[in-house]
């Protein structure tokens, strides 16, 4: 007919059981749902973190080659600068040191080069500026 008291605690303990059992694997599950959900903000955060980085690099890497670019450019002009005060000092001593040579001298390298009478030392020099012939260079660098 009825439950002994010894039943029902035996179904009172079985059900407390299974209570239990659920709880435990509701805990379970919920800690392996935190562990997974914080592992996927910390991969995010870790995508953020990289991406941030190579974000940063790759403008590192652009700032020094825009700064490269510019020390380059600098140290052309500035190479540029110094060829041509090199090359106006040489043609300066090159005017001078024609200049000096005896006038029958100077006179026959003129003819040579087919410049006519009439023309200066510095004229004759400077006309050449882009390209001293090999007669001139001889002639004032024996």
């Amino acid at each position: 007919m009825g439950m002994s008291m010894e039943n029902l605690e035996k179904v009172i303990g079985f059900i407390n059981e299974q209570a239990a059992n659920e709880c435990r694997e509701i805990v379970e599950s919920a800690r392996d749902e935190a562990v997974r959900i914080r592992a996927g903000y910390h991969r995010e955060e870790q995508d953020e973190y990289w991406k941030a980085v190579n974000a940063g690099t790759k403008e590192m890497e652009q700032r020094r080659k825009s700064l490269d670019d510019l020390a380059a450019e600098e140290a052309n002009k500035q190479i540029g600068a110094l060829h041509d005060e090199m090359c106006n000092e040489a043609m300066m001593l090159a005017v001078s040191m024609f200049a000096e040579l005896p006038k029958a001298e100077q006179k026959a390298v003129m003819k040579n080069n087919g410049v006519k009478a009439g023309v200066s030392a510095e004229e004759f020099v400077l006309g050449f500026k882009d390209e001293l012939s090999e007669g001139i260079v001889a002639t004032l660098f024996e």
